[in-house]
């Protein structure tokens, strides 16, 4: 009789053992961790091109009178550094290395300051601190008007691939001849600009204008680079070389207001 007792109550734990068990397996099986839905969106992972260029200013000089502060001013910049520059021979434009020479210093009939002049023994447009700009002949597009205007975007050709310059804003010289203070902003289309590259975008117009100078390829990249005229003030020589080699504007301005 103790026997069947004993084994009753043996049995009787071990299905509740059994019992505590699967429960317990059953608890963990339902039990989900939920990962992160990952979209295809989620998976790229975009490189987005500048749609305006760097700037650099300070690395271009004029053939022109500059004022200066102290006698050795302008013979201390130039020989800061190996200056080229860039002229015009038999109708090619030509980079070389500066040859020049700095006058005598008188003053300045406007101002009353020192000025010196930097002269150019090849007569050159400017003269440039940019070391990507090497020595050489330049391949150089044609162009009709200097002054690109909105609503008439100028197309060319370079190295067999098409190019558009397109303007926005303010109309240079209009119907009266005057030419009012505004917003003026240029940008390049091609193929790997199909949005636009913001070449130009001033605000500051006073009696002046931007105007294309020359287009070449100036840091021997394949890609055209351009030189502007954009002074903001009719008393003012500013100008712009703009590479694309490194998407920066490289910019030199001169004063000579009364």
């Amino acid at each position: 009789m103790k026997n069947s007792v004993l084994i009753i109550l043996l049995e009787t734990f071990l299905l509740f053992s059994c019992n505590n068990r699967n429960e317990s397996d059953n608890t963990q099986d339902s039990t989900v961790i939920e990962l992160p839905e990952l979209t295809s969106d989620s998976l790229v992972v975009e490189t987005e091109i500048s749609d305006e260029t760097n700037v650099v200013e300070d690395v271009i000089l004029f053939p022109a009178t500059y004022r200066i502060l102290n006698s050795t001013e302008l013979k201390d910049k130039l020989a800061s550094a190996k200056w080229k520059e860039i002229y015009k021979k038999d109708g090619v434009y030509q980079i070389a290395y500066a040859m020049y020479y700095l006058s005598k210093i008188n003053e300045d009939p406007c101002s009353g300051y020192p000025a010196q002049v930097i002269e150019s023994n090849n007569k050159a447009l400017l003269l440039f601190n940019i070391p990507q700009i090497q020595p050489g002949k330049l391949d150089t597009v044609a162009f009709s008007n200097a002054m690109i205007m909105p609503n008439e975007p100028f197309k060319f050709e370079f190295n067999s691939k098409s190019y558009t310059l397109q303007a926005s804003g303010i109309t240079f010289y209009g119907n009266n001849g005057s030419n009012p203070n505004g917003d003026y902003t240029l940008k390049l289309f091609s193929e790997k600009y199909p949005k636009g590259l913001t070449l130009i975008h001033q605000t500051e117009y006073n009696d002046t204008s931007t105007e294309l100078v020359v287009i070449a390829d100036f840091d021997k990249d394949g890609l055209p680079d351009f030189i502007f005229s954009s002074p903001r003030d009719y008393e003012e020589e500013r100008y712009l070389i703009i590479l694309s080699s490194d998407n920066t504007t490289y910019i030199g301005d001169r004063q000579f207001d009364c």
